[in-house]
Order: structure tokens, then sequence, then C-alpha cells
């Protein structure tokens, strides 16, 4: 699809799946697209199976290979939330028999936002344990069936069968530990605890800005604050949490997070800066693309730094990729050469560092074209 023709069908699919939750009529499809198109923008952003439950009967006779693609969608996010959800009990009641403090993170919390749990997708669990706990963790998951996959500074990432991945963190995110004493546990359960609205939310934004500045995060996120803010809208201290972003200096992006989806999914006004988040947005998918990171990372470095950064990576990070280097860091230089090698025939890393000459080249060009605005 042309740039024009991405942007008109997302944001035909933000106004269908707004419509979804909050109900309403279907609006009709903007001239120049069509229905397979927003099809394709869905999937990119794990909204293929909600965009069945809208416009299934629209396409049925006038595209039946259409709703076939709909129709798997929609039945594969049904089971994948009924497994999720059926493991989710039974590993927050394990936990609490076996008298482990957790919190659960991320996608569970929002799905309750949305009108039904199967419209809001996850690809696996997020739930907190912390450093203390994660080894007993572990064990209880691997006693139920699960199997550890890897283990990193943050997070032991387990499955057990088809839709059920377990990312058990050791830490919030990065070098950032999280805190039992500023949470709360149910009041029916001693040792499962939750966040303030305000800790969450400024929690969720700086995960995302995570995301953005590595890709993309997707229009699935953006949704999930729109409909957040919504429901809290009347006990929410704002302020408090632009007080926390702004000590992150993730201040602008929020305001601009909200701004789009104020555009979006409100009929809010638009503009070119915000345009130019919203293509980086669509464009990313659910997770971002390898192009948007190199493309934003080449806007602070040039484009010798960056491949410089990129291949000579530090120790710290040379040795999840080479095991053989954690009793031998003296040998990090021909962990290098290694990777230069690699670099050559790797699928990942030989396209970032291709994608390194598209973006100086996009950087190096003049804006030709603009964004259509909102009708």
């Amino acid at each position: 699809m042309e740039k024009e023709q991405i942007i008109a069908a997302a944001r035909h699919l933000a106004r269908v799946i707004n419509v979804l939750n909050i109900g309403g009529e279907i609006p009709p499809l903007p001239d120049g697209i069509t229905y397979r198109d927003v099809f394709i923008i869905a999937k990119r952003h794990s909204l293929a199976g909600a965009l069945c439950y809208a416009i299934e009967d629209i396409v049925k006779d006038s595209d039946p290979e259409l709703t076939t693609r709909l129709r798997k969608e929609r039945d594969l996010e049904c089971a994948k939330n009924i497994t999720q959800t059926r493991e989710f009990s039974a590993v927050t009641s394990a936990f609490t028999e076996g008298g482990v403090r957790f919190l659960p993170m991320k996608g569970f919390i929002f799905k309750d936002l949305w009108a039904r749990p199967e419209y809001r997708t996850m690809s696996d669990m997020d739930i907190y344990v912390g450093r203390e706990e994660i080894d007993r963790a572990t064990e209880i998951l691997c006693g139920m069936g699960y199997t550890l996959d890897h283990g990193d500074d943050v997070h032991n990432s387990l499955f057990k069968q088809i839709y059920v991945n377990i990312e058990l963190h050791k830490l919030l995110e990065v070098g950032v530990e999280g805190d039992f004493s500023r949470w709360t546990p149910k009041p029916d359960n001693e040792y499962w605890y939750v966040m303030s609205d305000e800790d969450l939310l400024a929690f969720v934004i700086s995960h995302m800005y995570k995301h953005h500045v590595t890709g993309g995060n997707g229009m699935r996120s953006v949704y999930d604050v729109y409909l957040f803010l919504g429901a809290k809208r009347d006990t929410l201290d704002l302020e408090r949490v632009r007080e926390v972003l702004k000590e992150r200096d993730i201040l602008d992006f929020f305001d601009k997070t909200l701004a789009l989806a104020d555009f979006w999914f409100a009929s809010g006004e638009g503009s070119e800066e915000l345009f130019e988040l919203e293509y980086y947005t669509v464009t990313g998918g659910t997770y971002g693309t390898v192009e948007n990171k190199v493309e934003l990372a080449m806007k602070k470095k040039s484009k010798l730094s960056y491949l410089l950064s990129r291949i000579f990576l530090p120790y710290s990070s040379m040795k999840k990729l080479y095991k053989w280097l954690v009793p031998l860091p003296f040998l990090l230089p021909f962990a290098w050469i290694a990777r230069i090698f690699k670099a050559l025939f790797d699928g990942r890393l030989r396209r970032e560092l291709m994608a390194v000459d598209a973006a100086e080249r996009r950087a190096s060009e003049k804006e030709a074209d603009t964004i259509p605005p909102k009708e």
C-alpha cells in the first residue's frame, strides 16, 4: 500500500475498533481503500480477531476469502483467550498457595477495559515477583508443567503449551526495581498485589516509550491508554502522573500519545508533527520494526557511530549472546569478530545494518508528500 492508503486504512481501523467497544454504527470505508487493506493493518497490530466481530456481516457476501481469514483470526484469538485465562487463574492460585507475592502486569489489566476480553489479545502473560521470589516462582511454574526457555537480568521466560508463555519479571524494566510496599494487596488475597492507577499509568507509558524508541508500540497500546483514561477520568490524579513522567523525561511522549489517541478515537485535531507519530506508530505494528528502530536511532547518531554501537556491544550484552564468554571475558574481541561474521548472514542483524543506508538516504531527502488531514 501507498503511504496515504496505509494512513487511511489505519484511521478507519481505529474508528471501527472504537465502535466495537463503545457501540454505534460502523462508518463507511473511505475512498481508495478496501477492507483487505484494513485487515492488513489490523493483522499487523494484533487486532484482526476484533476486526472480524465488527465487519464479518459486512464482508461475508462480497468477499468470502477475506471472511474466512477474519474468522480464522477470531477463532484463534478466542482459543488463545480461553487458554490464557484458564492458565492465569491456575498460576495465581499456585502462587497464592505457595506464598509468593505477585503483581500481574500489562495485558491482563487492560483486557478488562475492552468490551470483550477476546478483543484484546496477548502474546504472553507478564507477572512481577521480584528478585527474591524469582527462583521459587519459577520452580512452582515448572512443577505445573512449564519449561524455562531462558532467563536474563529482567525476567524468566517460560512456556507450557500453545498460546501460553509467561514472562516472570525480576524487575519492572531494565534498571527499575518493583516495590511491593508501594502496592496494595487485594482484599481477598494477601499475595496478589495491584498498583495504584497513577503508578500503573506511569509504568505503562514508560514501557510504551521503551518500545517507541526501539521500533514502535502499535495502535493497540494507544487504545489501551485511551480506554484507561476514560475509565479513570473521575479518580485519576493525572498531575501526579505528569510529574513522574517529567522526571523520566518522557512527558512530551505522553502528551503526543494522548493527542494521537484523541485524534484516532475522539475526532481530535491533527498536526504535521502528529501525523509523523501516527505513521511511525502504524508502520511499526504491535512490537515495532527494525526499520523504525534504525531510523529513530539515526536521528541521534552518525552512520559510523551507529554501526559500531551495534557490532561492538559491551560485555554485559555479548555474554548473553555468547555463553562461553561468561567465564572467559578476556575473549570479548573474538566474540566481536564472530558477531561481524554473523552480521553477514543473520536475518535480523543483517537487515538492521542494511536499514542504515535506507535511513540515511531518507534523512537526506526532503519530504515531497504530506499526510492527508483527517476527514
